[in-house]
């Protein structure tokens, strides 16, 4: 299984099988970060996302994400002139 996380510096999107995670652990500055079974087990690999530990949980397991509140002011996009 795939599960998608977001990259909490420039906001990219970042596929990751989800059979790779260990561990998920909640960041001071919001987020997570995620221990990956991809490298040697006395220093695995650490990826930082901005999905929260229980957003993480629902997404490994298939659950509904919990609702997260909005911290930034929404981007207008531009519309064409008709």
């Amino acid at each position: 299984m795939f599960i998608h996380v977001t990259d909490p510096v420039d906001n990219t999107r970042i596929l990751l099988n989800a059979s790779c995670v260990l561990m998920v652990r909640g960041t001071v500055h919001g987020g997570s970060a995620i221990y990956l079974s991809t490298s040697a087990a006395h220093h695995p690999d650490v990826l930082l996302a901005r999905e929260t530990p229980e957003e993480m949980q629902a997404l490994l397991t298939g659950e509904a994400a919990p609702a997260r509140p909005m911290t930034e002011t929404p981007v207008e996009t531009a519309r064409p002139a008709h």
